[in-house]
């Protein structure tokens, strides 16, 4: 059975170990029982046997940027939490705002709704079959998360990742600090060219 999965550009870029297992991970399917009752090769045991097998899995997903930083925080957390009842939580990418490489477009209530840009975060686990269904159908229950894609990996793979992106995290952290000390900078020298201006109108009026 020939499985193909379109991958969003974003994801994969952003994704701090997806780059590296894409060539030897096994893409998993949201129905990983493949066994057909009509195969004589599959027994009930083994199928069975691989259903209470435990395998790591990343689950990448998109938020809504509409949302505060707050409640991404909260979302990600409910997600993280939900994982960990059905599985065991490996490693997570906390959630940070990109722009994509295209413009996503979602029918809803109200209407078309596009998004140009979301937040974006990970998460590792490990869990059975039983499990994995659970997480997927319960990521799809959050209508916050447009996007998501699941894969299997492994546990070494991603160690190695959550220590590469934990340091991405610092420096991203750091930017972002530089940029709201120059935002707030400019509104300073904003403001202070307002009071400037004021005065002068002030003075060539008397």
């Amino acid at each position: 059975m020939l499985v193909i999965f379109i991958i969003n550009k974003d994801i994969y870029e952003n994704s701090p170990y997806l780059r590296r297992t894409i060539k030897r991970a096994k893409i998993c399917n949201i129905m990983t029982r493949v066994a057909k009752s009509t195969s004589k090769e599959v027994s009930v045991e083994e199928s069975d046997t691989n259903d209470l097998e435990s395998r790591v899995y990343e689950l990448g997903f998109h938020i809504d940027p509409d949302l505060s930083k707050q409640k991404v925080k909260e979302l990600f957390q409910v997600i993280k939490d939900s994982i960990g009842k059905v599985g065991t939580v490996i490693a997570v990418g906390e959630p940070h705002r990109l722009h994509l490489a295209y413009t996503i477009s979602r029918m809803e209530r109200e209407g078309r709704h596009d998004f140009s840009s979301a937040f974006f975060g990970w998460i590792a686990y490990q869990a059975n079959t039983e499990g994995h269904e659970q997480v997927i159908e319960m990521v799809k229950e959050h209508d916050d998360v447009f996007r998501h894609i699941d894969i299997c990996t492994t546990k070494d793979i991603v160690e190695h990742a959550a220590i590469q992106h934990e340091e991405w995290y610092r420096h991203a952290q750091k930017e972002d600090g530089r940029a709201e000390m120059n935002i707030e900078k400019s509104q300073v020298q904003t403001q202070e060219s307002k009071e400037k201006l004021d005065v002068a109108i002030e003075n060539a009026v008397t």
